[in-house]
């Protein structure tokens, strides 16, 4: 039985769009959550047996049993972890360069999906209101940690333990962060610099456009789908991923696309990614986010494997204080 502090949320799975079909089942981004359980699963209204779907947590699928899904089905998502303390991930922080411990992603999906599917809407009026007279301008500099993913390397995304738990100002991410004195723009221009870096491409071919899903745009933190994603043509994946962890960034290549298995492991500095170029703009998306306050370091960069032969690029960091 879930505790009284543990959160719950549902999540649409949409067959036409989500469904992985190698491994017959929905792809659930949720799951990368630490601590993430899948509740139930309801079809119509009516909860599903559970001997009807099988949850792969390590690949974040929802296998559907019998082959034959339904054309949507909504997944109740329960949380079994809290995310840590300000100073829990301070001391971890200082730990990564003498850690072999895997640490998990947390604050990047879970700010980032429970946005997603607890939006309520508001007059638009009284969001900029609010939002203004919520949180004072020196709360990012203090307290925000912020987050850079690209998932599937479709979007650009950037929550902040700020933004998920400031329900009003999830609602008008971009506002939220102009009302804090942060120049978006540079943001822009740095996360476009680390995304053309992934694919091969110049920061100049990066467009930015709404995320349109189901004819509504979607509020993911502050977020953007990229125009003409993916890598060029002639590099060695078709396919790249990238997530922030508390203490190194994780970067996925795939041969083929729809998150197909990676194949054989290829050494970092022969993939074509431009890792040079990928901190460069990381660092200049992090440093205005943190207002001139924090900086990126970064640290190794290797690949990591499991024991069922999966593997991905891990690139260290740390946010540290500018003095």
């Amino acid at each position: 039985m879930a505790s009284e502090k543990n959160i719950t949320f549902t999540i649409s799975l949409y067959t036409s769009e989500d469904w992985e079909k190698n491994m017959g089942g929905w792809r659930c981004s949720a799951l990368n959550i630490p601590g993430a359980m899948i509740d139930a699963i309801f079809v119509n209204g009516q909860k599903i047996d559970d001997s009807k779907y099988q949850v792969l947590k390590k690949y974040s699928i929802i296998r559907w049993s019998d082959g034959t899904p339904p054309p949507q089905a909504l997944a109740s998502v329960l949380l079994t972890q809290e995310l840590l303390t300000q100073e829990q991930s301070k001391e971890l922080s200082q730990k990564w360069k003498q850690t072999a411990i895997i640490l998990p992603f947390v604050a990047a999906v879970l700010g980032s999906t429970i946005t997603y599917f607890s939006n309520k809407d508001k007059t638009p009026t009284l969001q900029n209101k609010a939002i203004v007279e919520s949180v004072s301008k020196n709360d990012v500099i203090v307290k925000d940690t912020f987050n850079i993913m690209f998932p599937r390397g479709l979007r650009a995304v950037i929550s902040s333990t700020n933004l998920f738990k400031d329900s009003i100002a999830r609602s008008n991410p971009k506002l939220y962060l102009l009302n804090k004195g942060i120049a978006v723009g540079r943001v822009d221009e740095g996360t476009k610099i680390a995304y053309a870096a992934l694919v091969q491409k110049n920061p100049e071919e990066i467009k930015y456009i709404p995320w349109i899903m189901d004819g509504k745009p979607v509020s993911i933190g502050y977020s953007h789908a990229i125009l003409n994603a993916g890598p060029i043509k002639g590099a060695k994946y078709k396919e790249v991923q990238f997530f922030q962890d508390k203490n190194y960034f994780k970067v996925y290549i795939y041969p083929i696309e729809d998150g197909q298995p990676q194949g054989p492991v290829v050494e970092p500095l022969k993939s074509g990614i431009n890792w040079y170029e990928l901190k460069q703009g990381l660092s200049q998306a992090f440093d205005e986010l943190y207002k001139q306050k924090k900086y990126v370091e970064f640290g190794n960069l290797g690949v990591f494997t499991d024991s069922d032969g999966g593997w991905e690029y891990r690139l260290e960091y740390e946010i540290l204080d500018r003095k």
